[in-house]
């Protein structure tokens, strides 16, 4: 099949949750025979030179990218909020540049689907119908609405108060894009009911992050132990866990095992977080080269995520490499794990906070929890458990319209 994958930023380097269930995804399709064709926004945020792409993932990939201005103009922003009922964060990857590659892109070629990875590509859907015959893919990585209305909960003030209209707004967008698309891709079964309960009549299927994954969990625990936290900064769900644990937990911690470090990575962290962070037992190392040796190298993981939706890929990916988690029903959310067997979940500082401890307390549970975190990933999030029955899903959906 010749597939062609539309994306609101550029899926590379591998830094990102997103970045990773984007490109993990193109790369089954390919590595499983199919054509893959990505247009992607190339945007301030996540600008990549083309020439900076591995020449084995471009082998893989045929991947074309398009200047978006996509920052936050605050005229702008002021406009929308004074004169539209439409939400401004969709608005910014509408592009005349984009539209214009993807209308030449459907023109010259024929393409068996068209895979829109989340809510800010669906703009984009009725030029794909006017150009083009083609089956159109939404794969929404989470149910876009929920996290705005989550993240205004744990705000206050007017902040708050513009992301709930901003929320209102997105649920609005979401609910009247639904059935513009022929299938439904989602991330959890959590999302799949959700949409289907806000309007969702089309043939609707649940496809997972998939990883290749060692065939052993990892080795013992080596060295002092640690913890970390690895999530892009600019995202405000990491903005906003992140601070929660460094001024509510982190204390707590600390005092108990004052020789523990906790290491923080992350791109692009706002000025009055990096302050945050600057206090004793704590490291942060900013926007980090590999991803997977920083996950590797820490003891333990923290995901203290207060909103967010879909599945948080950072969690899975160190459930893939048999590390220890503790996180939040939030972050948990959407993943099959029982507390205390395959991570650990936590709501309240004093129980992560505790949680955390007895882990540092008892490395051999750090062992334990790994081992069947592992096992978990291996039955659940392999290639060939989550990206070819989507194929083989595909594959008979393109009988079936060129019947």
């Amino acid at each position: 099949m010749k597939i062609l994958s539309l994306a609101n930023k550029v899926p590379f380097p591998r830094k990102d949750g997103g970045a990773i269930g984007i490109l993990n995804i193109l790369e089954g399709y390919a590595d499983n025979g199919h054509q893959v064709t990505l247009l992607a926004m190339n945007t301030p945020k996540h600008h990549i030179p083309e020439k900076d792409l591995p020449t084995d993932l471009a082998s893989k990939i045929r991947f074309l990218l398009v200047d978006v201005n996509t920052n936050i103009k605050v005229l702008s922003l002021l406009v929308n909020w004074a004169f539209s009922l439409k939400a401004y964060i969709l608005q910014r990857f509408v592009s005349p540049p984009f539209e214009r590659q993807l209308i030449k892109l459907l023109q010259e070629e024929s393409f068996d689907f068209v895979q829109l990875e989340g809510l800010y590509l669906c703009p984009y859907i009725p030029i794909i119908r006017q150009n083009s015959d083609t089956r159109i893919i939404l794969r929404e990585h989470n149910v876009e609405h929920e996290i705005w209305e989550r993240t205004a909960e744990v705000e206050k003030g007017f902040k708050r108060f513009y992301l709930k209209n901003m929320a209102k707004r997105l649920r609005k967008a979401e609910i009247g894009f639904l059935n513009q698309y022929d299938i439904l891709s989602t991330v959890t079964d959590r999302d799949k009911e959700t949409l289907n309960q806000l309007g969702n009549r089309q043939p609707a299927i649940v496809m997972q992050p998939g990883f290749a994954i060692e065939t052993k969990p990892a080795s013992e625990l080596t060295g002092p132990l640690s913890i970390g936290f690895l999530g892009a900064l600019d995202w405000i769900p990491n903005q906003i866990g992140l601070k929660w644990f460094v001024e509510n937990c982190w204390p707590q911690i600390h005092s108990a095992h004052p020789d523990i470090q906790f290491l923080v990575a992350g791109r692009n962290a706002p000025e009055a977080l990096g302050e945050i962070l600057k206090q004793s037992g704590i490291s942060f190392f900013g926007e980090i080269e590999n991803a997977h040796d920083f996950i590797s190298s820490r003891s333990i993981l923290i995901v203290p995520l207060l909103s967010g939706s879909g599945v948080r890929v950072k969690i899975l990916e160190g459930l893939t490499m048999g590390k220890a988690i503790v996180t939040t029903s939030i972050g948990a959310e959407g993943i099959p794990v029982q507390s205390g067997k395959e991570l650990i979940i936590a709501d309240t500082p004093e129980a992560f906070a505790k949680a955390v401890i007895q882990l540092l307390d008892n490395p051999e549970h750090i062992q334990q929890l790994g081992h069947e975190a592992f096992r978990l990933a291996s039955e659940h999030y392999r290639y060939d458990k989550t990206v070819i029955p989507f194929l083989q899903f595909l594959e008979k959906e393109k009988e079936v319209h060129h019947a």
